[in-house]
């Protein structure tokens, strides 16, 4: 595991607002021709990829965007204390493939001789509460459902969790099984 080196304290600001302005050729300089980049494959699985194909990858996903906020956090497992960019509250550019993933997904960045050499996906966050899918289905759910979730059956259940869904209360992933 690589040690987190900030020469520019400010590359994290520089990477997310070149994201959000869509200034793709400064966020190429930004990046090691050699680094390690996380995306997501046509089937939403993680995969590394190189500088290239990661720009790619990017740009489509921000181009499908109108608005893109950020905020910054800090990564608590793979690579403690490096900055984390939270897009749209996590929201963006990765999509949640089913239920048993965390809701939120932040960019974990790497920084050595001032370009970043590894952005990564990351879950696990020290300021930004990260539930699974499945506990906010479950909630959503139980509020539908009102005071009568404690005493229901699992058919009851199943019927309130489907009526969410067909009403847009609950996000259908394309991973979760029907």
């Amino acid at each position: 595991m690589e040690p987190l080196i900030l020469i520019d304290k400010e590359i994290e600001t520089k990477f997310a607002k070149l994201i959000v302005d869509m200034d793709f050729d400064q966020l190429a300089n930004l990046l090691d021709d050699n680094g390690e980049f996380n995306i997501q494959d046509n089937d939403l699985q993680t995969i590394d990829v190189n500088k290239e194909q990661f720009l790619s990858w990017i740009i489509n996903k921000r181009k499908k965007v109108s608005t893109l906020e950020y905020y910054f956090d800090q990564c608590l497992y793979c690579r403690i204390g490096n900055p984390v960019i939270m897009f749209n509250n996590g929201d963006f550019p990765r999509e949640i493939f089913d239920s048993s993933e965390k809701s939120k997904t932040g960019l974990m960045i790497n920084v050595k001789d001032n370009k970043i050499n590894v952005v990564q996906f990351c879950y696990t966050l020290l300021n930004t509460e990260n539930r699974y899918q499945f506990e906010i289905h479950a909630s959503v759910v139980k509020e539908y459902m009102g005071d009568n979730f404690k005493n229901c059956s699992v058919e009851e259940y199943v019927a309130a969790h489907n009526e969410c869904k067909r009403m847009g209360l609950i996000k259908c992933l394309k991973g979760d099984k029907d």
